[in-house]
């Protein structure tokens, strides 16, 4: 046996073990409706009348899945019956030397989430259902080992008849015949547990090692859920009132001092639109014209200048621009001057191109200009 456990009495005590007889109510038997299962120990946590377990730091016993895989492992390891006794005589017949005679037999355990251990296929002897229809048995009392660092059954030894109860409140025999079959624990049922709590978990519920039992834990998760249910409340609240805004918003006659028709809004930026290029184009012009005019651009490179807007901007343009020199010979005269200039001289004024020629080459214009004649 390992060290941190103990076996559950009301009776007296072995060495190093403890013993619990954990009772349910028994009401006399119909003998057409035979017994097949007994409730042994209730679900979750539980304590004996007299305050036991002592040697459990929580203070209570517990039965739960983690359990019944525990006392079933143990069960599958037996061949023999577990036994129904008198008065838990099989605990007491070494030390008072009497028999311990069968009160019935059971073969298996069935463990009922939300309601807890059940002895099934019990069979009871003539002798025990006599007593039991006479109502001189009326409880019977588990004794089980377990953990006493968490309290978890582990294994059922036996169980007897008894009119001296150590729990209240498990179900009475007559109402757990041959109608009443148990209902598995089937792993769908943890599954709907699990779901549940992470619905509760969305809420901000954490229910994650939470002891129900515990009145303060209850009192806890239930503060917990009426917080969570009052902001969803208030979330509903203003979800509601947000949407009574916005019906009223698209049903209401827009204010023609503030808002204009999506419409008018769309032509006013179409003329926008084309008010801006006109701008553009003029101020292209402009500066293409200053240019030509302060001798940075020859006429060959007016295309050039409107591609280079076009792709990069106006401000491309403008500083290429700042960073040429002036020569004073693509300097273009006004026209009337070029107009007297030719009056004066009985010849074609030259272009600024031209000019920038001579400069260059150190011609005078009379012969550039009789040079172009001659050719």
């Amino acid at each position: 046996m390992k060290a941190n456990t103990a076996l559950a009495s009301l009776s007296q005590q072995p060495p190093r073990d403890a013993v619990a007889a954990c009772t349910l109510t028994l009401t006399p038997l119909d003998a057409a409706a035979p017994t097949e299962r007994v409730h042994l120990l209730p679900d979750g946590s539980f304590k004996a009348k007299d305050g036991r377990p002592t040697d459990v730091a929580g203070g209570h016993w517990l039965l739960d899945d983690t359990a019944m895989a525990a006392l079933t492992s143990a069960a599958g390891g037996r061949q023999n019956d577990y036994v129904f006794d008198y008065e838990h005589q099989t605990l007491h017949k070494e030390a008072n030397g009497q028999p311990a005679p069968a009160a019935g037999w059971f073969s298996g355990l069935s463990y009922v989430p939300g309601e807890g251990l059940f002895a099934t296929d019990v069979r009871w002897t003539e002798r025990a259902a006599a007593h039991i229809r006479a109502g001189e048995y009326r409880y019977t009392s588990c004794v089980f080992r377990y953990d006493r660092t968490t309290g978890r059954v582990q294994q059922v030894l036996h169980a007897a008849l008894t009119n001296d109860p150590g729990l209240d409140g498990l179900r009475a025999i007559a109402a757990l015949t041959a109608s009443t079959r148990p209902v598995d624990h089937h792993p769908g049922e943890t599954a709907v547990n699990e779901a549940l709590k992470r619905l509760l978990a969305s809420l901000g519920i954490n229910v994650e090692g939470v002891d129900f039992a515990d009145a303060a834990a209850l009192t806890a998760a239930v503060a917990q859920a009426e917080t969570a249910i009052a902001a969803l409340t208030a979330k509903s609240g203003e979800v509601a009132a947000l949407t009574n805004q916005l019906n009223t918003l698209q049903t209401a006659t827009p204010d023609p001092t503030k808002f204009v028709p999506i419409t008018v809004a769309n032509d006013l930026r179409t003329q926008l639109a084309a008010l801006s290029v006109q701008h553009q184009s003029a101020s292209v012009d402009k500066v293409i014209q200053d240019a030509r005019a302060a001798g940075k651009l020859l006429a060959s490179e007016e295309d050039w200048a409107r591609s280079l807007v076009k792709h990069q901007g106006l401000a491309a343009l403008t500083a290429n621009l700042a960073d040429r020199p002036a020569i004073a010979a693509l300097t273009a005269a006004p026209l009337s001057q070029q107009r007297k200039d030719e009056g004066e001289s009985g010849t074609a004024a030259l272009t600024a191109e031209e000019k920038a020629v001579c400069a260059a080459t150190g011609l005078s214009h009379e012969a550039f200009i009789a040079a172009k004649k001659e050719a």
